[in-house]
């Protein structure tokens, strides 16, 4: 499996306010915080972002269809857990749950600890398609959708991360932002054609919330396109089936949607990838 880091934008921030816990806030969904930033800092935000990628495979603009699995035939999906500050959190498992299954009530493995370095071997089958659930002290629970299905023994070479509690409330809190128990937060990575971070990808969800992505590697609330980072989301999204959407701004040509489950109180992590990309092999 190809490997990208989705959360490792959030180490830059995880210190910048003083830590909070969860606020219920308000009804209200703000449209935008950028007015929380200043002059120069909204102009460095409004700049367009150029580009990047290679495309050509997005002639096919095809449906993601979920893929036939075969559970006799065995694989292993191996990655490791750390925080945002590369520490293995205490008291962490995980276990696969499959797209369908919303929240998780039939798992497809049992709780699985991580080992002394935060990695964990999880035993699945051919063409699966699901999620990970990550559970640990402290950490924001998170679930992290595979990348593409699952088609041979697979070793995610970059770490998934999770956030701390307190300082995921510290990062909305210093933008201007209550983080809400009552939503969830949606982080988007965009891949091009070469599994490739691309940049000038405007990421939207069709729930709402409050949107934000990296601009000159910094976070930014209330704007949505990606830089090389190529990620991108929102808070305090509604929970609920959520449908991401990715496109490039320049010539507003889809990349890719992906529909998943936005969970409140969770963190939930997915990829955009060109379709073309996630066939079985022949």
């Amino acid at each position: 499996m190809r490997c990208g880091n989705w959360s490792a934008g959030w180490a830059i921030v995880a210190c910048s306010a003083a830590c909070t816990a969860f606020e219920p806030g308000d009804d209200e969904l703000p449209l935008t915080d950028t007015q929380e930033l200043s002059p120069s800092e909204l102009a460095a935000a409004a700049a367009p972002v150029a580009p990047t990628g290679a495309w050509a495979c997005l002639v096919d603009d095809g449906v993601i269809q979920a893929p036939f699995t075969d559970e006799s035939r065995r694989f292993v999906y191996t990655v490791r857990i750390e925080t945002l500050f590369g520490d293995v959190p205490a008291n962490t498992f995980v276990r696969a749950c499959s797209t369908a299954d919303l929240n998780c009530t039939q798992p497809v493995t049992p709780d699985l600890p991580v080992d002394a370095l935060g990695v964990v071997e999880v035993p699945l089958f051919w063409g699966f398609d699901g999620y990970i659930e990550i559970r640990a002290d402290g950490i924001i629970p998170s679930v992290s959708y595979l990348r593409e299905p699952l088609y041979a023994d697979s070793v995610q070479d970059i770490p998934v991360q999770v956030a701390p509690l307190d300082a995921l409330a510290a990062y909305a809190a210093a933008n201007g932002t209550t983080l809400r128990e009552d939503r969830a937060l949606l982080a988007v990575e965009v891949f091009d054609c070469n599994w490739t971070l691309a940049a000038g990808i405007r990421v939207s969800n069709d729930a709402g919330g409050v949107a934000f992505s990296f601009t000159n590697g910094l976070p930014t609330i209330g704007m949505s396109v990606t830089d090389g980072r190529g990620l991108a989301g929102a808070l305090n999204v509604p929970p609920g089936v959520v449908r991401a959407t990715g496109e490039i701004i320049a010539t507003g040509q889809r990349v890719a949607a992906r529909t998943i489950n936005a969970r409140a109180g969770w963190t939930s992590a997915v990829a955009l990838v060109p379709t073309a990309l996630l066939r079985p092999p022949e």
